[in-house]
């Protein structure tokens, strides 16, 4: 039998049952391990021995009751659950219609509340995933009090919390830099309840949301549907500017095959008729259900299982979690993965892969930013590649095109000093107007010493940054103008040998891997 450990999670959430008397079953503790001692089908389901006939009908009436209990209702009363501490990963080589490997990847994932699921070690699957953008749903925590070590190394982070404590919110982790983020759709009706962060990237928006639950007896179901309503005029309208990929705790199961017995749940939120054609609507304005697009006939896909009575071990569930994309993004699809051997909430991660290196024969900023940073693993290369992609952007267009990239390749590989320099000026040029000035100068150098790594206080880094730039500025400028030309900045390199390696940072790939080559030899 595998480990198990203890973990919080809402009384409230484990639904209630009525037993022969019509009494609340209030049993505290629920263990969700699988027994391995006992005869199990392909699917996990027990199998029927002589001993479990007699007792069939017993057991299809506790089956049923599985079956027939709404998702997690959104309230904050703790009493403990049993979890496996084991954690299984599911890899995906596949590729993308056009026959590209995934290149970035997304994830998201209900953790049931930020401080428990921190308290159970759900930062190892971040450690292990790694993905390039991570979102979650129910921190059922104010934004202020997130510990800050839910924030990993190499991630920016955006919470979001709603007016009611202890309940909703969402979050967003990322590695690559948004152009921008917004919380909330514009109406105060909804955003009042930390439903929704939006953020813009140089090529799509990202969109995590945590939808209304309709509740026990669909008290919330009209309120749904008015948030239905405003959030499909919202998506709409970003889908014009640009591709959308839209993720989260959906809180409805589209099809029958998307929750484990149909017959019994249509008046239960999450597969009401009123919320999956509210779901409809949506695909319908030019959106893709990226899972079923790529699996429409996959069955016993659940993202979601209640806590009682083991429905996770017996794979009695729903699929509530979804990534949602644009549909002219569906060439670049690669894969939807539920990580279902991850536990740490009743919800499972789910993971998007995406193809996006070079769409049209073209690399935008942010790819080009995650492929360069690679040829520097050992610290934070993303503000001096940010500088070396304008270094290559010849033509300023904000693309690097097939023509600009090998012309920046063959430089930076095989170019003579001259050549090397000169693309080091254009990157020191930050303001492209032919002159380096002091403050250009000590944004590079700045840059160029995050590549360190964490070897230096962050502190003491910045400040060496700040006097190496100021030496390298006053010895490099001659008539003492306060500007270096092009002319001063390639002679001072040309006579110094150390600041030629220092200053030609960005063409020294070759070197690079050449050096980490010899040293796995």
């Amino acid at each position: 039998m595998p480990k198990v450990t203890k973990r919080k999670v809402n009384k409230n959430d484990i639904p209630k049952r009525n037993t022969k008397n019509n009494e609340e079953d209030t049993t505290p503790m629920i263990t969700v391990v699988d027994k391995t001692d006992e005869p199990t089908s392909s699917k996990g389901i027990k199998r029927k021995t002589s001993s479990s006939v007699e007792k069939n009908a017993k057991k299809s009436s506790s089956v049923n009751e599985i079956n027939s209990i709404e998702p997690t209702q959104e309230v904050n009363n703790d009493v403990e659950i049993q979890l496996p501490t084991t954690m299984t990963l599911k890899k995906s080589e596949r590729l993308s219609a056009k026959g590209n490997k995934a290149t970035i990847k997304f994830a998201s994932w209900n953790i049931n509340g930020i401080r428990a699921w921190l308290t159970n070690g759900g930062l190892k699957y971040i450690e292990q995933e790694q993905p390039d953008i991570m979102c979650f749903q129910e921190l059922k925590c104010d934004k202020d009090k997130i510990p800050s070590e839910a924030t990993p190394t190499g991630y920016k982070s955006f919470w979001l919390s709603g007016d009611t404590a202890g309940y909703s919110g969402v979050g967003l982790l990322t590695k690559i830099d948004p152009i921008d983020v917004k919380f909330g759709i514009g109406i105060a009706e909804h955003d009042n309840e930390g439903r929704v962060i939006t953020a813009e990237y140089d090529k799509f928006y990202f969109i995590v949301s945590y939808i209304p639950n309709s509740g026990r007896k669909l008290v919330r179901l009209e309120y749904r549907q008015e948030f239905n309503e405003a959030f499909r005029n919202y998506i709409k309208e970003l889908d014009k500017k640009k591709p959308v990929i839209w993720c989260g705790d959906l809180n409805v199961s589209h099809q029958s095959m998307d929750l484990a017995n149909p017959k019994s749940n249509t008046k239960t939120a999450g597969f009401t008729q009123e919320e999956r054609d509210d779901f409809a609507k949506i695909l319908a304005e030019g959106f893709i259900d990226s899972f079923r697009y790529l699996y429409p006939d996959e069955r016993d896909a659940y993202t979601y299982w209640s806590y009682f009575r083991t429905a996770r071990n017996r794979n009695i569930g729903w699929r509530l979690d979804y990534f949602i994309i644009s549909s002219r993004l569906q060439e670049n699809l690669c894969d939807v993965i539920h990580q279902t051997g991850v536990y740490g909430s009743d919800h499972c991660p789910i993971v998007l892969l995406l193809s996006r290196d070079c769409p049209n024969g073209e690399l935008t900023r942010d790819s080009f930013i995650q492929i360069y940073k690679q040829f520097f693993p050992k610290g934070r290369a993303e503000n001096f590649c940010e500088h070396v992609f304008r270094a290559f952007d010849t033509d300023k267009s904000g693309k690097i095109d097939f023509k600009e990239f090998l012309q920046a390749i063959n430089i930076t590989s095989q170019g003579t000093p001259d050549k090397k320099l000169e693309m080091a000026f254009r990157m020191y040029d930050c303001n492209g107007d032919g002159s380096i000035d002091e403050n250009e100068m000590r944004r590079i150098i700045s840059a160029i010493y995050e590549l360190i790594g964490d070897e230096i206080d962050k502190k003491e880094r910045q400040v060496e940054a700040e006097e190496r730039a100021i030496n390298i500025f006053t010895m490099m400028d001659k008539n003492s103008d306060g500007i270096l030309s092009r002319e001063e900045f390639i002679d001072g390199c040309l006579n110094d040998e150390q600041l030629y390696q220092l200053l030609t940072q960005s063409s020294r790939i070759g070197e690079e891997r050449e050096s980490e080559s010899s040293v796995e030899d």
